[in-house]
C-alpha cells in the first residue's frame, strides 16, 4: 500500500468533494458500524475520459469500496471519482491530510477517510487526535488506519516488539478496525505462508479482545523478489485470512502503482488499462466473497488450528481428516454464529499442486452438516456416509460449513 501521507489533496478538491453533503442529515448511525463485508483495493484507476468504463470493470470484479488518491490526483477528478462512485454505488475511502475536517465529503458515497498508513508508536497521538475530530463531526465515517506487518523492525514501528506495538497502538488510538498489509513469499526457498498466518493470528487475537472487526491486504501484484502471485496463491491469502476471522479483504493493487515501497510489475489492471489475468481470478474470488462475507460477517472466531503443525492441540481441532491424506495439509477454523450454533471453515494449506479429495469427521457428531454455496450464498446439505464426508479441495481453496447439533 502506498504512503497515504504521500497522498494529498488541494483544498480545493476537498470542496469539490463535499458538493454532496445533503445527504448527510438522513444519517442516524451515532458512530461508524461495518454492516458488510469490504470488498476493496488500493490503487484506484485513473479519471479520465474512460472513468465510466472503468468503474464499470471496478462494479464487475465485485468490489464494494475503493481507496482514493491514485488515479483520482486533482481536484476535478476527485469530484468526478465520487460522482462514478456514487452511480455504481461504491463507497471511497478519501484521503484526507492536513484538510480541515468540516471540508470533507460527508455523502453516502464517502465510507471514511485515510488517516495513516503504517503509524509508529511516536505518532499514536497525533493519529488519536485526528481519528477523534472525525468521531465528532464525522461520526458514520471511518477513521481509516493501516498498521505495520508483523515484518515490520522495532526502529520501524518504535515498539520493542509487534504484540506491543499493536497494543500501544489500540490502547493510544482505540480504533474502530485493525488493518495491516503483510505480503508473503511463495517461492520454495522463501515460504512466507506462516509468517502471514502468525500475523493473521495476533492482529485477530486482539481484534477479539476489542470486539472489533479486522481488514487485511491481499498481495495481487509481485512484490520485492517474489514472482506475480498465482491465481492459487491469491485464493490462499483470501481464504487463510477468512479463515482466521477477518471482515474485510483489500486487494494492492488494482491498477499500477508507482514503483514504491517494494512493489513492481503490473497491477489487476496494467498501465494500458488492460485487464490481466489476475482480473477474471479475483473477479472470481470476489463473486465467492460476497457470498459467504454475510455469514462471516456476523460470525466471532473461536479457534484456527493448522493441521500439520499444531499436533499438541490436534485433539482440540473440530474436525478429524482421514489417514489416507495425512500428508495432506489443511487450515482449520471454527466460528460462533448469533443463534449459538457453529461454524467451520477447511481450508487447502497448499499453494499449488492438484485438488485433495479428503474424508472429514466434524466433532460432537453434528445431526445434519451444511455448508454455504459460494454460488448462492445458500445452505445445502452436504452428502455423507455415516459420520464421514467426501470433500475437495482445489489449493488455496476454503469451504465453509454449518453444523446442526
Amino acid at each position: 500500500m502506498k504512503t497515504i501521507s504521500s497522498i494529498l489533496l488541494t483544498l480545493g478538491s476537498i470542496v469539490l468533494l463535499a458538493a454532496n453533503t445533503a445527504s448527510a442529515a438522513g444519517h442516524t448511525a451515532k458512530h461508524y458500524q461495518q454492516n458488510y463485508f469490504v470488498i476493496g483495493f488500493w490503487g484506484d484507476p485513473p479519471v479520465d475520459n474512460l472513468v465510466q468504463s472503468r468503474y464499470t470493470d471496478v462494479v464487475a470484479a465485485h468490489f464494494n469500496v475503493v481507496m482514493g488518491g491514485v488515479g483520482a490526483d486533482a481536484p476535478s477528478k476527485a469530484r468526478i471519482q465520487r460522482d462514478a462512485c456514487e452511480k455504481y454505488h461504491l463507497k471511497v475511502l478519501f484521503p484526507t491530510y492536513g484538510l480541515p475536517i468540516d471540508q470533507l465529503c460527508d455523502c453516502d458515497t464517502t465510507y471514511g477517510f485515510l488517516v495513516r498508513d503504517h503509524p509508529s508508536l511516536q505518532d499514536f497521538e497525533s493519529v488519536r487526535a485526528k481519528a477523534d475530530e472525525f468521531r465528532k463531526e464525522r461520526p458514520t465515517k471511518l477513521p481509516f488506519v493501516n498498521l505495520f506487518p508483523s515484518t515490520a523492525s522495532n526502529d520501524e514501528t518504535g515498539a520493542e516488539n509487534y504484540n506491543a506495538y499493536l497494543k500501544q497502538f489500540i490502547a493510544a488510538v482505540q480504533p474502530e478496525v485493525l488493518c495491516f498489509d503483510h505480503y508473503p513469499f511463495f517461492a520454495p526457498e522463501t515460504d512466507g505462508r506462516e509468517g502471514f498466518c502468525s500475523n493473521l493470528d495476533v492482529i485477530r487475537s486482539h481484534a477479539l479482545e476489542q470486539a472489533i472487526p479486522f481488514w487485511c491486504f491481499i498481495k495481487a501484484m509481485p512484490f520485492g523478489s517474489d514472482a506475480t502471485p498465482t491465481e492459487a496463491q491469491i485464493r490462499w491469502q483470501v481464504y487463510a485470512a477468512l479463515t482466521y476471522g477477518v471482515k474485510g479483504i483489500l486487494y494492492s493493487s488494482y491498477f499500477d502503482p508507482s514503483p514504491i515501497n517494494g512493489f513492481r510489475g503490473t497491477s489487476i489492471i496494467d498501465p494500458s488499462g488492460k485487464p490481466t489475468e489476475r482480473y477474471e481470478q479475483v473477479t472470481c474470488i470476489n463473486a465467492e466473497l460476497q457470498q459467504l462475507g454475510p455469514v462471516l460477517l456476523k460470525a466471532v472466531s473461536t479457534g484456527v488450528w493448522h493441521s500439520a503443525s499444531d499436533k499438541e492441540t490436534a485433539d482440540e481441532m473440530p474436525v478429524t481428516f482421514s489417514a489416507s491424506t495425512q500428508d495432506a495439509d489443511f487450515l482449520v477454523g471454527s466460528f460462533r454464529l448469533k443463534k449459538g450454533d457453529t461454524a467451520i471453515m477447511i481450508m487447502n494449506y497448499k499453494d499449488r499442486g492438484s485438488v485433495i479429495s479428503t474424508s472429514v469427521s466434524f466433532a460432537g457428531n453434528p445431526k445434519k452438516v451444511l455448508e454455504i454455496s459460494k454460488e448462492t450464498g445458500k445452505s445445502v446439505p452436504v452428502s455423507g456416509q455415516g459420520k464421514e464426508y467426501e470433500l475437495e479441495f482445489a489449493p488455496g481453496e476454503g469451504r465453509l460449513f454449518l453444523l446442526d447439533n
